[in-house]
């Protein structure tokens, strides 16, 4: 299964309208023709697409109980391969009775709900690390829920409100923190998290905890030597039967460890290269797809608008008709990306000065650190001043709020964590939001529980800046490291020369950047008009209005605030009212 969603009545006296259920079967897919499955009774009502990628079926209808999943849950079995549908069958006969310890297994990418048709409960469950959403709402009378938020946005039984902390924090780190979304009263579900919905109770458990792995006590060479050994076991667990595949192959170094490791498992491999010509990524993408022996291809990456999502159409017409008959993938839209390995193994976003300030106790200051580190910040002077006045210090407290959630016996690995359940967490939303468009799932064994559960039991100064990581790639084909990558800014460089003249991703182009700062403005500008009504509460129109102008003639450039405001906007147009945030930021005041 690719998307799911659903309805329930939390007792069966409170009947839904017929409504709720036809905005559901509509607004589950946006593709031409989408077969969409349904499950109904007087008291539910659950909707389905899959796009087919896995080759198993995603639900169970059985024993009185209805299993839907989303991506693979993994579970592990001696190492034998098992298919999606079996291990869903296995998950339904143990939580229907509440047993979670089956879940402590999984090493996939997934999430799953599961209804009991007897007791009028829905369980909703994440993959250890939330990477697979699941967005709910829950009322007096019924629960929502969905793993595209934009199917909620529809529905007209959930309220909406603006958030404006969780679509601030959106606007900042480019996703809310904690289970927060841009609406007041709908969430998101945590990583190893359990929620359990009745007719009264809601009640939520964990199934699993990173921050009490026990410490790897070997030398670095261990560690480099069982780390690479995990990650081909994670990709084989991925990988199945298959004899063919595809992956995305950038310049950078978390894509080659993936086709390196597939090309020990002598997998006939197809490799995508999505970046502009003339760049570091594309050079070296070519380079090391050629030394790891890939059908290789070049893709011209477009985007639907600035700053948008980047479109698969040309990606999805390689796959369908320009793969050689005898290279084609056997399973056909599952392509292997990286996602996960830069935060996850790279460290990146994180200093040792920001991990010592947290182990000396000063978290506040190891959080202002990161923040200034990272360039994140709330436009105070676009918002209201009454709102501003309650946003000071808010990101702060609002991170501290995460980190102290934490018990880990290194204070600096709390960091750490708050990156992989926040920023990696949400790091593939919007691939999940689009997928009944993209048509494509993604294999991801950085995010492999057992594979992390090694990597995140070493001491974390051996990680930091990529130190590690490259210590780790010693272990792969020598063409990993005898073929120029692009590194991070600050962490291990590139040991090989680089030519002179490939543009470097965080080289700062004025060209581009002015005409990525007045695309920021005309989608404002069109933004504004859109509106049934400008949220003046929240923004301020006047301060607005002239930073449009300033920044669409060229003048001085103030497309961050646009953006913030942007944000702001394309949220609002749903909603009738603004959450009462500042009820939170009361409580953040006393502290």
């Amino acid at each position: 299964m690719t998307i799911f969603a659903g309805i329930i009545a939390r007792r069966k006296s409170v009947p839904f309208k017929d409504s709720d259920r036809q905005c559901l079967t509509k607004s589950i897919s946006r593709f031409k023709g989408e077969i969409v499955d349904e499950f109904a009774g007087t008291n539910f009502h659950f909707v389905k697409v899959d796009i087919g990628a896995f080759g198993a079926p995603g639900t169970c209808n059985e024993n009185g109980c209805i299993a839907l999943l989303a991506g693979e849950a993994l579970l592990s079995d001696g190492g034998i391969h098992r298919r999606r549908d079996e291990d869903l069958r296995s998950l339904q006969q143990t939580i229907t009775k509440h047993d979670y310890g089956l879940l402590a297994k999984s090493a996939g990418t997934f999430c799953a709900a599961f209804f009991d048709l007897t007791a009028g409960e829905l369980t909703l469950v994440a993959d250890k690390f939330g990477v697979r959403p699941i967005y709910y709402w829950i009322g007096e009378d019924f629960a929502v829920f969905s793993t595209a938020l934009r199917v909620i946005e529809e529905m007209a039984v959930v309220p909406k409100t603006l958030d404006v902390l969780g679509v601030s924090e959106e606007a900042c780190f480019g996703f809310p923190l904690s289970d927060r979304t841009p609406f007041g009263g709908v969430k998101t579900i945590r990583e190893s998290e359990i929620v359990v919905i009745g007719a009264k109770t809601v009640t939520h458990h964990q199934y699993w905890r990173w921050d009490d792995l026990k410490p790897f006590s070997g030398s670095i060479a261990d560690a480099a030597r069982n780390a690479h050994e995990q990650f081909i076991s994670a990709v084989k667990r991925r990988l199945g039967c298959d004899t063919a595949v595809a992956a995305f192959l950038s310049g950078g170094l978390d894509s080659r460890a993936i086709v390196a490791a597939l090309r020990e498992l002598d997998v006939v491999i197809n490799t995508a290269n999505m970046s502009d010509t003339g760049s570091q990524d594309f050079v070296f993408g070519a380079q090391i797809a050629k030394a790891l022996g890939c059908h290789h291809k070049q893709i011209e990456p477009i985007q639907e608008s600035v700053g948008g999502r980047y479109l698969k159409r040309e990606l999805v017409r390689w796959l369908d008709s320009e793969i050689p008959e005898n290279a084609q993938p056997t399973r056909q839209r599952l392509m292997w990306g990286g996602d996960g390995g830069s935060v996850g193994m790279g460290y990146v976003y994180l200093t040792k000065k920001m991990v010592d300030l947290i182990r000396a106790g000063s978290s506040k200051e190891a959080i202002r650190d990161f923040l200034e580190h990272n360039s994140i910040s709330i436009p105070a002077r676009v918002l209201n001043s009454k709102i501003a006045k309650k946003f000071s210090g808010v990101l702060i407290e609002n991170i501290l709020n995460e980190i102290n959630r934490l018990n880990c016996v290194d204070a600096g690995r709390k960091l750490h964590l708050f990156l992989m359940f926040n920023d990696q967490r949400r790091h593939l939303a919007g691939l999940y939001e689009n997928i009944d468009i993209d048509r494509i799932e993604l294999q991801l064994p950085f995010f492999d529980a057992h594979f992390m559960e090694s990597a995140l039991s070493l001491p974390l100064d051996y990680c930091l800046r990529h130190v590690f990581y490259m210590q780790w790639l010693e272990h792969f084909n020598p063409a990993v490291l005898n073929t120029p990558w692009q590194a991070y800014p600050g962490h291990v460089p590139c040991s090989i020369p680089l030519p002179d003249k490939l543009s470097y991703q965080w080289t700062r182009d004025k060209g581009h950047e002015k005409k990525k700062a007045m695309g920021i403005a005309s989608q404002y500008r069109s933004l504004v008009k859109s509106q049934r009504r400008f949220p003046s509460e929240v923004i301020s129109s006047k301060r607005l209005a002239a930073a449009y102008f300033l920044t669409y003639s060229g003048i001085r450039d103030f497309s961050y605030a646009l953006r913030f405001a942007s944000i702001i906007l394309k949220y609002w147009k749903f909603c009738d009212e603004i959450s009462p945030f500042w009820i939170r930021s009361q409580k953040l005041d006393s502290k």
